[in-house]
């Protein structure tokens, strides 16, 4: 009864696992289908394709628009760093949704034949795959919870509690010059300024897609690892060799699909730290801007980590491939098998990686531990730089002061010197 009943529970389980990838796919479908980056497939309507196109330059040029005026807010204000690096945070988030729409419009074909596999794969899977693919599944889950509360939170003070009062805003700090403005001009820029922050969140959408994407290819390696330990004739050998081929295959295309997006990933973190960081070398920031430049970084941060949990762990498991198959047994095999097997172990010495050529060797943890650091340390440096120039400016009044009011003195006992002359006379 008890067999039964654990039996029971791990079909329940499995299909629990099934069903919210399943959903969370068609869920992304949806969404990145709004946000004109989700690949349409080949035998779709050519209307449709025409109408999506369409969508694709509407959000491109709308974003034109608004990181003109916000890249031109930054110089504007450049003796306000408050106003300069909220401006500058909205225009790196801007610049980096510009850059998925383009990374959609030259690999879109790539993308396509990613997705299909991944959804043929969760569709088709058994019931070891099935508990593979539940041993990460609930960390990408809570930080994507994570990630898109508090990007609601952001969203919801953006529209309740406006950024700046120095000048007439939206919803963003853009500063419009006065001779550009007029009642239909303001209902453009309104609808502009709406339809950026609304479609800023295919970021987030992108993330997921992205993570989804190498995860699955790491669930598929680590599969295959334990399947080549348990290998018993030839056959199945060639089976695995050949299927560890097509997820190198498909792996590679993954790098070259969502390379440009976490490298972007990468260096706006650095953008978005820089941003937030000259705050504190700012002694007008106020609360309410040290809040919301705090829930940015932390979004960022997040976001960085999952992306870095998801390469780290395919890094990982591509490794191990090669360690499965030294680990099995090697006496009384033929050449053709003991050659197989060599030939797999090569393959497995240039480990899979989500890597950008001189800019990014691997996306790994530890990678992204060393960006922190860096970034935490020219921090600290750009602050003890500012305390520096604070001191020595202090300085330099002091001595003013001094001057001015011996000057002063001065002139005082001159005049009373004089008074006391014709006082005298």
């Amino acid at each position: 009864m008890s067999r039964n009943l654990y039996h029971d529970a791990k079909i329940k389980c499995k299909m629990n696992v099934i069903t919210y990838l399943l959903k969370c796919l068609n869920f992304l479908r949806f969404m990145g289908k709004i946000y004109a980056v989700w690949p349409l497939k080949t035998d779709d309507n050519i209307r449709w394709r025409f109408v999506y196109e369409c969508l694709w330059w509407f959000y491109f040029l709308n974003y034109l628009v608004a990181a003109s005026f916000t890249l031109n807010t930054c110089g504007h204000a450049s003796d306000d760093i408050t106003i300069a690096s909220f401006s500058w945070l909205e225009f790196v988030s801007m610049v980096e949704s510009i850059i998925i729409l383009i990374n959609y419009k030259c690999y879109h074909v790539t993308l396509q034949l990613l997705l299909t596999e991944v959804e043929d794969y969760l569709t088709l899977a058994d019931e070891k795959k099935q508990w593979v693919l539940k041993e990460k599944a609930s960390i990408f889950a809570v930080m994507m919870c994570i990630i898109t509360f508090l990007y609601f939170v952001l969203v919801v003070l953006y529209f309740t509690n406006p950024a700046i009062t120095a000048w007439e805003t939206f919803l963003t700090t853009s500063y419009y010059p006065p001779a550009i403005r007029s009642p239909v001009m303001d209902v453009f820029l309104f609808s502009n300024q709406l339809i950026v922050m609304c479609h800023t969140s295919v970021i987030v959408n992108l993330d997921a897609m992205v993570v989804l994407l190498i995860y699955i290819c790491s669930v598929r390696l680590k599969v295959l690892a334990a399947d080549l330990e348990s290998v018993n004739d030839d056959e199945e050998l060639k089976q695995r060799i050949r299927e560890h081929q097509h997820i190198l295959c498909l792996a590679k295309k993954t790098n070259i699909a969502v390379r440009l997006v976490v490298s972007k990933t990468v260096i706006c973190f650095i953008s978005y730290t820089v941003g937030a960081g000259l705050q504190l070398v700012n002694p007008t920031a106020t609360v309410a801007s040290l809040q919301r430049f705090g829930i940015v970084l932390l979004i960022n941060y997040v976001r960085l980590i999952m992306n870095a949990t998801s390469a780290d762990e395919l890094l990982t498991v591509s490794r191990n491939v090669g360690l499965s198959i030294y680990s099995t047994d090697w006496y009384g095999e033929s050449k053709i098998v003991t050659s197989s097997k060599f030939i797999v172990m090569l393959r497995c010495q240039k480990l899979v990686r989500i890597h950008v050529d001189g800019v990014m060797p691997a996306l790994t943890l530890t990678f992204i531990t060393g960006v922190s650091l860096t970034m935490n340390f020219l921090i600290r440096f750009t602050f003890v730089l500012f305390l520096i120039f604070c001191v020595m400016s202090n300085a330099d009044n002091i001595h003013v002061d001094i001057l001015l009011y011996h000057t002063q003195s001065c002139h005082k006992t001159k005049l009373n010197v004089a008074a006391n002359r014709n006082l005298l006379w």
